[in-house]
């Protein structure tokens, strides 16, 4: 039975991770360090181990619903490749400081960083700024420039990726949306995306220092990979507004119940 709820998580999470263009860390996260006290066979995980297996899930997720997205035509793999120039070595950072987050404290900041993101989805739809790529400074010194920007944002969302186990697209949604007046659905594609990139590399220092649970991995590995599809699919009929709402609130509830879990552990 435990078996089959780890398939179905996996699968949830995937949907709603591919459907917002988070990857489904996001959600399997979090939801393993709150189900720990109740399923047996992910109960000895560590934090450090949840976002290993986390990430290898993410890989198999962002690549199926990337190829579902590529058919849509909306991925623009010019700036995701651009992005991932500073993502990559930003996810090696966030595996690095990984190792050096005890529970308690891993639980608050993974609570509050779920929330600031998910704050941060919502505020593009009342955020007028002025994109990225509307400079009227000369052509090759602006070209430079938001280069420059972009690689320096992707690096930040890079170590988020590493440490938390998240993906990234939470961050790299709203910032395309907002600094970039990328469409909804577009910015969507393209993160999952880099999503899919990001979680290779810090996926790949995850298992270097034995990070993965392969028998957790192997349970939700399915469900990302059909999530993925499903999410891609119900991203191209759904409101983006309606599908960013729906993220907001499921996160804000995660977010809030991981910070007071971790505040109940220190004190």
């Amino acid at each position: 039975m435990e078996y089959i709820i780890i398939m179905i998580l996996g699968l949830v999470a995937a949907i709603l991770g591919s459907m917002g263009g988070l990857g489904g860390g996001i959600i399997i996260v979090p939801s393993f360090l709150i189900l720990k006290s109740s399923i047996s066979i992910i109960a000895d995980l560590s934090p450090q181990v949840i976002v290993g297996t986390s990430l290898i899930v993410v890989v198999f997720n962002g690549f199926s619903s990337t190829l579902a997205y590529l058919k849509q035509k909306k991925v623009d793999v010019k700036v995701a490749l651009l992005f991932f120039m500073g993502s990559a070595p930003g996810a090696l950072v966030g595996v690095f400081l990984n190792q050096f987050l005890n529970v308690d404290i891993f639980l608050v900041v993974l609570g509050m960083v779920i929330i600031i993101l998910s704050v941060l989805m919502i505020w593009r739809h009342k955020m007028q700024v002025k994109p990225l790529d509307s400079s009227n400074s000369t052509q090759n010194n602006s070209f430079l420039l938001k280069s420059i920007l972009k690689i320096i944002l992707a690096f930040s969302v890079g170590i988020l990726s590493g440490l938390f186990g998240i993906g990234g697209g939470s961050l790299m949604v709203p910032t395309m949306i907002i600094l970039l007046a990328f469409p909804p659905h577009k910015a969507v594609a393209t993160s999952m995306l880099l999503v899919f990139l990001s979680a290779l590399v810090s996926s790949s220092s995850h298992i270097a220092i034995g990070n993965v649970d392969w028998l957790i991995a192997l349970l939700l590995i399915p469900g990302a990979i059909i999530g993925g599809k499903i999410g891609a699919e119900l991203n191209q009929r759904l409101n983006g507004n309606t599908v960013m709402w729906v993220l907001f609130c499921l996160l804000s509830i995660v977010g809030v119940r991981l910070i007071i879990q971790g505040i109940s552990l220190i004190y």
